[in-house]
């Protein structure tokens, strides 16, 4: 509210400075030409040293508000900003991410789909034996999952077929972490 009454104070200055030029034509520079010009030249600076205060205060609060966040927001923030970012993507030549999906106790479901094979086709192993052991090291390893680790957020990568039958899911989370 401070800074509205300012910036109205400071654009009120900035006319009647410019007005004040224009009465100089009809009553003359002694008295008006000093006073409009601290009229136009005091509202600028003001609002030069305002501008550069008012970005910091800006880039403050928006990081008072991600810090304010809980870990439940930010996991439901994060699923929001990856659906509206990859939608559905092709991850290689038979996996698709079909969508990510917050769940409550700091949890994150992210749902695959195999497009070209049926549940029939795939052990019943197959997921847990060669795809969770990379995902774990992933898990440990990258600096992008630091978010994850750091606030104990649990996530579950569930596959589907072709069909949309479910093939299994996994998760991976603080009990994975490397001791």
């Amino acid at each position: 509210m401070v800074g509205i009454v300012n910036s109205i104070i400071i654009l009120i200055g900035l006319i009647c400075g410019v007005v004040a030029l224009f009465g100089i034509r009809n009553h003359g520079k002694k008295g008006i030409l000093g006073k409009a010009l601290c009229g136009i030249i005091i509202p600028l600076l003001l609002a030069g040293l305002a501008i550069p205060n008012f970005m910091a205060a800006r880039s403050q609060a928006i990081k008072n508000k991600q810090n304010r966040m809980s870990v439940e927001d930010r996991v439901r923030d994060l699923a929001d900003q990856l659906n509206k970012q990859q939608g559905k993507k092709m991850i290689d030549e038979v996996t698709r991410l079909e969508g990510v999906e917050a769940l409550p106790n700091r949890t994150l479901l992210y749902k695959y789909s195999l497009i070209t094979k049926t549940s029939s086709e795939i052990p019943l192993d197959a997921l847990n034996q060669s795809v969770r052991p990379n995902v774990v090291k992933m898990y440990n390893t990258l600096p992008e999952m630091k978010l994850f680790r750091d606030n104990g957020i649990t996530i579950i990568y569930q596959y589907r077929d072709k069909v949309g039958q479910l093939i299994g899911d996994f998760s991976v989370g603080p009990s994975d972490l490397a001791k």
